[in-house]
Parts: structure tokens; sequence; C-alpha cells
């Protein structure tokens, strides 16, 4: 059974079998770039991560994460003439591995990260073949926002539907993230008659955006060399994307220009849809069948071609449906007229079982997962897929690391007992070594108490580095987003040292109560990526930044904010009030106006700060005392704020990247009045952004 007997993907080979300027980014596990399938494919693996080519299935429901990415990237890259034939092997592809051996399950924030990294590194498609069963369809805030991200810049990610839908047990709608957010382009799953697989999710969310693709008895490839036929929607999704790509190296073909989202547009109108006559209920069909020859049509047939419009995920279930296999060369399948036939193997299928059993709870990798706990512009014609560095600018919290017991049991033999007391309600330490009997007692006179060394109480490691700065240079240093690493900071450079001695005064204000006036409740740290992990004393890897200088790295509190802009709020509240009608409920308070806006950036707009628009709306949070008077007019005449937009500037200097921030306020007694809106520019091309010119202020509608 060969993918080119199937949604018309034979047909689109004999136009094209890709275009190495098209490129897809496949998150997932780590690939196996030995295997013959992959042989003279232009594929770029980001994190170097090491691949068990022994590895089989790690249970009878559930696959390796070496398998799994293997098998993956081999339905879209496999090599003509090689033992895989992937549906667009003469696309670029960009490896992102999320999953390992001793990590398979991520967070939706270490899949947000994988989203955002693909993007900065020129994908035009994303393949997601994982996901989190969820009853509401909704993912973490950051995933949501990696993905509206990578939507403005015109890239499309296709993910698999899931596969936990039982019509036996009643279990007929469930939606899995990232595949039921908008602007995904969702893949379920068929058999070889065009009819959706009992276990392919279906929901709502799914209706207007899914389309159904071959899952059932799929070749992929094995770590090793081997080869094996796999069913599930995890081997739907990379059809879908190879299709998306094939269909991209025509537009590109025809006009040197593309457009992923008319690509996605056309593939879901171009679907064969079900036929109610025929079939008792249509809803697990989606959209319909994927059909490349139709959703082809359609672009030519709308001149698109060339038009240019402006929590935990895992890898989804597939079940094998042959045992252990090396595979032979078999009869060819109809060849593209621009290349060699590719062979097919063959390989005697086994009938798979029912439906596995959800897994126990902390059971890992084993799939499917139970219900979850919780919760403008073309894209570049050119591919550019190498390892480039990227500015971040973050907002969140520091932290620390061991890494591993041996370090942490270093610090803790080398860590001294330390004397403690309290003056004032202030804590103070003293770490005092080789002091005579006397000299203890007298400080034990003046209230100090002797602990033990605890290299995990950070009130502990701040004193122990400011008595020791040297050894800050030996832990991990993490910035979090609330509790969750994201980055590891490197310092480097001829300012390292000061960077470090930042780093620890800003832990020291966190580790403080929030009534002390040196308490710490956000720090922001410009830096560059190095595209490198770093692995956590959890087994966790992180992002590693490098930050080679204090400049820029800021650390406050909303208090200090609202105490630097008491008098300039009163001030604009005490003008509003002078011609705001009687009865009038009356204006809020500094404190109210201040939280509201900072609020807004801490949470609802919280990201990774990768992307230029990310970068603008961080920056915008740590300078907001210089949007303060226009913010406190604003908010004194009883607006209220909506949203916080982030959009291309359209004016901006020579080799700048420039974005203007757009607050919109709205009367909350009357949400029919134009918006309020107050419109700066910041530009992100340095690693500290900058302001450009004034606040304007003015009303629009939309």
């Amino acid at each position: 059974m060969s993918l080119a007997n199937f949604h018309g993907i034979g047909e689109l080979w004999r136009e094209t079998l890709g275009d190495s300027r098209i490129c897809i980014a496949v998150i997932d596990g780590p690939v196996d770039l030995s295997h013959p399938c992959f042989h003279g494919a232009e594929l770029t693996q980001l994190e170097k991560v090491a691949v068990d080519k022994e590895a089989g299935p790690s249970a009878p429901d559930g696959t390796s994460a070496a398998t799994h990415g293997t098998l993956v990237a081999s339905i879209i890259f496999g090599q003509p003439g090689s033992p895989i034939d992937g549906v667009a092997p003469r696309c670029r592809g960009l490896l992102i591995p999320v999953y390992s051996e001793r990590r398979r399950r991520v967070s939706q924030l270490a899949l947000s990260a994988a989203i955002c990294k693909a993007v900065e590194h020129g994908a035009h498609l994303i393949n997601i073949s994982g996901g989190q069963l969820t009853y509401s369809g909704e993912a973490d805030d950051l995933l949501a926002h990696a993905i509206e991200a990578a939507h403005k810049k015109n890239v499309v990610i296709v993910a698999a539907a899931g596969n936990d839908r039982d019509p036996r047990q009643n279990r007929n709608e469930c939606l899995h993230v990232p595949a039921a957010l908008p602007t995904v382009l969702t893949a379920g799953a068929m058999d070889e008659n065009g009819h959706p697989l009992e276990c392919s999710c279906w929901g709502p969310a799914y209706q207007a955006q899914g389309v159904l693709a071959l899952g059932k008895d799929v070749l992929g490839a094995m770590p090793g060399g081997g080869a094996r036929r796999w069913t599930g929607t995890s081997l739907a999704a990379p059809v879908v994307t190879g299709v998306a790509a094939l269909l991209l190296s025509l537009q590109l073909g025809h006009r040197s220009r593309i457009d992923p989202h008319t690509v996605r547009s056309a593939i879901l109108a171009g679907a064969q849809p079900c036929d109610p006559t025929e079939i008792d209920d249509c809803t697990p069909y989606m959209a319909g069948r994927l059909d490349g020859v139709g959703a082809m049509k359609i672009l030519s047939k709308e001149g698109k071609m060339s038009e240019h419009s402006e929590t935990t995920v895992v890898p989804q279930g597939e079940r094998i449906a042959v045992s252990a296999a090396e595979v032979s060369q078999a009869s060819a399948v109809p060849p593209p007229s621009s290349a060699p036939a590719p062979s097919v193997p063959r390989v005697a299928a086994q009938s798979s079982d029912g439906l596995p059993p959800p897994p126990p709870p902390g059971a890992g990798y084993a799939m499917p997962p139970g219900p979850a706990v919780s919760a403008p512009g073309i894209a570049p014609s050119a591919c550019a897929c190498e390892e480039a560095k990227g500015l971040v600018f973050f907002i969140g919290l520091v932290g620390y690391d061991f890494g591993t017991e041996a370090r942490r049991d270093t610090f803790k033999q080398q860590m001294p007992p330390v004397l403690f007391r309290q003056v004032e309600g202030r804590d103070e330490f003293r770490y005092e070594e080789g002091l005579s009997d006397d000299a203890r007692q007298a400080l034990f006179s003046q209230g100090f108490q002797e602990f033990p060394p605890n290299p995990f109480d950070t009130r502990q490691m701040v004193a122990y580095l400011r008595y020791r700065p040297e050894e800050a240079r030996a832990l991990i240093w993490t910035l979090n987003l609330e509790l969750t690493p994201v980055y590891c900071v490197e310092p480097v450079g001829a300012f390292a040292s000061s960077v470090y001695e930042v780093l620890v005064n800003m832990m020291d204000g966190q580790s403080r109560s929030d009534g002390d006036r040196a308490y710490v409740e956000r720090v922001s740290v410009p830096a560059v990526l190095t595209g490198q992990t770093v692995r956590l004393f959890s087994g966790q890897e992180v992002t590693e930044i490098l930050v080679d200088a204090p400049r820029g790295m800021y650390s406050w509190k909303t208090t200090d904010l609202i105490e630097r802009s008491r008098s300039i709020i009163e001030g604009a509240i005490k003008k509003a009030t002078q011609w705001r009608l009687q009865g009038a409920p009356p204006p809020p308070t500094p404190e109210d106006l201040i939280r509201q806006i900072l609020n807004k950036l801490y949470y609802e707009y919280r990201n990774l700060g990768v992307t230029s628009p990310d970068r603008a709306m961080n920056f915008a949070a740590t300078n907001v005392f210089s949007l303060m008077e226009a913010l406190a007019t604003a908010l004194g005449e009883g607006k209220s704020l909506d949203r916080i937009d982030v959009v291309k500037s359209p004016y901006c200097r020579v080799d700048s990247d420039c974005w203007d921030i757009m607050l919109k306020f709205i009367d909350p007694d009357n949400t029919n009045r134009a918006y309020t809106v107050l419109r700066y520019s910041i530009d992100v091309s340095d690693k500290l952004p900058v302001t450009l010119g004034k606040v304007v202020n003015y009303t629009s509608s939309t």
C-alpha cells in the first residue's frame, strides 16, 4: 500500500517532489539520520540527542522517542529509491527533538519554545504528531500565544487529532491540543477505504479545520535501518504536512512567492466531503478526506499561486501493524516525470487489536494519555534552517539549579554552617569560618544562631554566594515563568562576573517578603540564544542563552512603579473627575490602574521573549513608566484597558526591526464607543530594545 495511491500524491509527484527552499519543521523525538531513507535529504537536527538504534516499542501501546521521531520524519523526507518514499523528499527539514528516552512527556511550555524556535529558523510548516487530551480544547496561554505568533508569521502548524475516540465506549467527542487550537490544520486518520479510524479523535473544534489522511498501516522508518507499518493520527499528520509542502513548492515554482495560509485554506476547501446520503454520521470526517489535486486546482483557479496575504504534550499513540521487520524492495510506484521511480517495501501486515487502555497516572510516555488535569507578511522564499542565533528579551524570575546530585552534594559539603538572626524583621546571615570559641559565643550573644548548610535555601545560597562570589559559576542559573524553568543563563565575556552579581541580587530580592523595600516581583533579561540545551537536576532540558553584560537586566516590583507614578496618576484622575457626571462610579485608585496594565502583561500576554513582537511586548512591560502620563489620562477618564496589540511598524529606520505597541481602552459603560488608543514604537533589532518617538493618543473603531 503506497502513499502514491492516496490523496493525489502520485499526481502531485508528477509536478514536483518538493523544493529545498520550503522548510518543514518536525517537532518530535530524535531522528536516526543514518537511516538509508534519509541519505541525500537536506535535514538539520537542532539539538543533538542520542539515538538508540536498537530501540523498539517501549510498551505495547507506545513507542520509544527515537522510533516515533524517525518514523514521522521518514514519512515526509524519505528519499526516492530508498526503503521509505516520503511525501515531500526534496523539501528541507528542521528537526527539533522535544522527546527523549528520559523525557517522554513534555510540558506545553516546552512545546511553545519548540514552536518559537521553528518559526525563528524560517519554517513554513510545522508538524506536531503529539498532543494532550483535553475536555475544553483550550491550551496554556503560552502555547496558544506561540501558535498565534506562528500564524502571524504565515507559518502553518499541522497537528495530529489524537487517538482517544472510542464509539464502542460512547467516547465520540474528544479533543487534543494543539490540534484543537484555531489556525492549526488538524490531521485525523483514515483507513485505505477512506473511513475514519475508530480511534481518530473528533470534536466540534475540528469540524472546520481538520482533514482525514491515511493513518492505517503507513510504512515508516525504524532506528537502525528497518521499517514497519504503523497506525495512528501521528502518521496522518506528516502525510498532510507533506502534501502542504508539495503545494507550497508548486506555488514557489509558479511565481517565486508562497503563502502557507492560502495553501491551508485550499486543503480544507479541496477536501473530499463526506456524503450524508451514504454515511449516517459525517462528523468524524471533519472537512473531508485530504485531496492534494483538489487543493491544487483551487490554488490554480483562484490565482493563489502568486497571491500575497498580509500542561503535558505527548506523541500521539500508534499501534504496530507488524512485528519487527527489515524490509525488502518491492514493486515500483508510478514515478514523477523528473525523478527516479521510488520503490515501495513490502511488509506483511497483521491485524491490530483494540484501543490500548489509558495509562495510569505518571505512566510517562505510554499512550494515549488520560484526561488533562489543567489545562503578517509573506514567509521567506528561502529557508534558513541553519542554527542561527536569535535574540531573547525575557520577563520572569531568576532561579538556580545544580544539574547533578554530585554538584548538589559538593555545595552542601563546601558551604559552612551559617549564622543567622533576624533584626527588625530583616534576615541577616554570616559565614565565619575559623572563629574562636569566644568570638562565636559573642555572636551568639548578639542573637545569632547556627544552622546546618542547606543549598536549597535561597536565602542561604544568596548569603553564601556573596561570601564566595566565585561559586556562582558552579551553579546553573535559570530564568523561570513562575516555578517553571524556561532558559539557562550563561554569563560570558569580560563582564561575566558583573552578570553573576546581578543574578545574585535579583534572587536576593525575590526571596524577600513583598513588604520589604528590596522585594523583587519581576526581572527582565536581554540575551542571545545559543541553540543548545542544558539538562537540569530534574531531567528537564532548557534552552541556553548568553548574557555578556548587565546592561538591560532590570528588576522591579509593582509597588515601586505605583509610588513613582502616584502623583502623575492622581493628577490625571483629579482632572478627569472635574467633568465626570454626578453619580458616576468613583475613579480607580492608582494601584488599580497600574496593576490593570501590568497583570495583563505578566499573565495574559506572557511569552518566551523570542519573536520580535514578544520582545517588543516584554520591553513595554519593563518600560511602562514612560507611558504613565498617557496611561493615567486614559484610565483617569474612566476607560478600561481592553487589549494590547503588537503590529509591524509602517515606519522604521534602515536595518531595524520596529514594532508598534497599541494599548486599546474602552468605555466599560458603553462598549459601542470608539477605542482610545495609545501607540508607540519599539525597535527590537538590538539585544536591548529601544523606544522610538513619542506616545501617540487617538481614537479608533477597531
